[in-house]
């Protein structure tokens, strides 16, 4: 009896069906295929079954007389003659059909759910399709790991060391992750992301209206774009990312976090403050969610923990912008509704 590694609507074949017996590795390539069947704008022109087929036959042809595991999707797109994706020009087309209908909504979204705790933070989940967030993550890995820089600020051991008094130890901010500012046009890291349309989807009109409308506030000029990646081990200690001496943040501001997280992290919370405590807590250990803060407020994020014999693989992005406040408002908590 030989083996089935044939593939229907992105789906491996069956086990049950009599007389085939499934691949050993028939399971691992079926998320890796999910994640390329999409046509249109993500496909550059070309038409998706054309493109399935060809990374299909690149992956079928790894496992051909042999068990091991296909390789990576990644390897197969990039060194293929696969059709490079891009970004698309609106943040709308990122969008389930659910969070569609929430933004055509904009400005007059009902507030049915109430206002969040404190008016502080607040996450909506599945706000993305799926299957682009698994080109999304694939891209940040393929085409702009590579361009990030470590930030790495350890706890001073004169904090210890040279104290004087007891009860009277401060912590500075203290942070591991990797990151890319935009600040600068000329840098690699900004070529790129204008090059695949980045830059373009996040500066989009729609992206501003769905930030109003999950949030309730009026949002006024954008203050900085900023790409996270967080890998094993990497957090932010307690802060309160509070600037006195800027004009536009320094009577509060507010943070767009658009996450993307892959199968291998196990956790990663963020704990913030509540009534003068550390007594809250969020997961963050989510792909294609958005997060929102309105700052400044004491919080932190916690190492980041991958799942056992996985700790290499995980990796967790945040695609962070940050905006000005016009007027007053409460944030509120919106949730799609069903389809």
């Amino acid at each position: 009896m030989g083996y089935d590694n044939t593939y229907q609507r992105g789906r491996p074949v069956q086990p049950e069906r009599a007389g085939v017996r499934p691949h050993p590795n028939a399971d691992v390539p079926t998320a890796w295929i999910q994640g390329v069947r999409l046509g249109g704008n993500y496909a550059g022109g070309q038409s998706g079954r054309e493109r399935d087929d060809r990374v299909r036959s690149r992956l079928r042809s790894s496992c051909k007389g042999h068990r091991t595991a296909p390789i990576p999707l990644e390897q197969a797109l990039v060194s293929s003659a696969a059709v490079p994706w891009r970004w698309p020009a609106e943040f709308a087309d990122l969008l389930t059909r659910q969070w569609q209908r929430v933004l055509d909504k904009h400005p007059h979204h009902p507030r049915e759910s109430g206002a969040l705790v404190g008016g502080r933070f607040g996450i909506c989940r599945n706000v993305i399709d799926e299957r682009v967030a698994v080109r999304c993550r694939e891209w940040l890995d393929t085409r702009l790991y590579r361009h990030l820089e470590t930030l790495n600020k350890r706890i001073p051991p004169e904090s210890i060391s040279e104290a004087r008094e007891e009860y009277a130890e401060t912590l500075e901010k203290t942070i591991r992750v990797k990151s890319a500012f935009f600040q600068r046009r000329t840098a690699r890291v900004h070529s790129v992301a204008e090059e695949y349309g980045l830059l373009q989807t996040f500066c989009s009109k729609s992206f501003v209206a769905f930030v109003e409308t999950i949030t309730g506030l009026s949002v006024g000029c954008d203050d900085g774009f900023q790409i996270l990646c967080y890998e094993e081990g990497d957090y932010v200690g307690p802060h309160t990312d509070h600037y006195p001496r800027s004009t536009v943040r320094r009577n509060g501001y507010l943070d767009i976090h658009v996450m993307f997280c892959n199968d291998q992290v196990r956790h990663q919370w963020l704990v913030y403050e509540d009534s003068g405590y550390l007594c809250r807590i969020e997961n963050l250990a989510l792909d294609g969610a958005l997060a929102a803060y309105r700052l400044p407020f004491w919080h932190y994020t916690t190492p980041l923990a991958g799942k056992r014999r996985s700790e290499k693989r995980a990796r967790r992005w945040v695609l962070l912008r940050t905006f000005g406040l016009e007027g007053e408002g409460s944030m509120v908590s919106v949730r799609p509704s069903q389809p």
